[in-house]
């Protein structure tokens, strides 16, 4: 059983010390990705997860794309190593931001998730989905969890 955990930043900058900080760690270039708006390609099809990040459901997907889009980068470290767990000390580190927060202010200027007009992909579940949305000490996660 594979995870994936995403951390969202505010610049670029951060994510790049982010992912060397997780080289560092030991993840190899296979294991961590970044999305930053400058490798963003909107031109792809909404049925296809244009992050390219294995375990996340689509509700996830349209929430991170925007946050791209809006200019946000994000760190992905994908795995099927137990130590995979380190790496969520690691982001935690350099302080990510709060994708619900980000969500809650763009639903009240009027945006809307297009990934929650489409089917689910039954392949993509995901079986921890709570421990996705909360952090270890229940606090809202800046570091989300998908277990696939």
């Amino acid at each position: 059983m594979g995870q994936t955990l995403v951390a969202l930043y505010d610049n670029a900058e951060t994510a790049h010390e982010a992912a060397l900080a997780l080289h560092a760690a030991r993840f190899t270039d296979g294991e961590v990705r970044v999305v930053n708006p400058a490798d963003f390609e909107v031109s792809k099809p909404l049925s296809t997860d244009i992050l390219g990040i294995s375990g996340m459901v689509k509700p996830e997907i349209g929430a991170y794309e925007e946050a791209v889009r809006r200019g946000s980068s994000l760190v992905a470290v994908t795995s099927e190593n137990p130590e995979v767990a380190r790496a969520e000390e690691v982001l935690l580190r350099f302080h990510p931001v709060h994708l619900d927060q980000k969500v809650a202010q763009w639903q009240t200027k009027g945006w809307k998730n297009p990934y929650d007009e489409l089917p689910t992909d039954q392949s993509m579940e995901v079986f921890d989905h709570e421990r996705a949305q909360t952090g270890r000490d229940g606090s809202p996660a800046t570091v989300r969890v998908f277990v696939w």
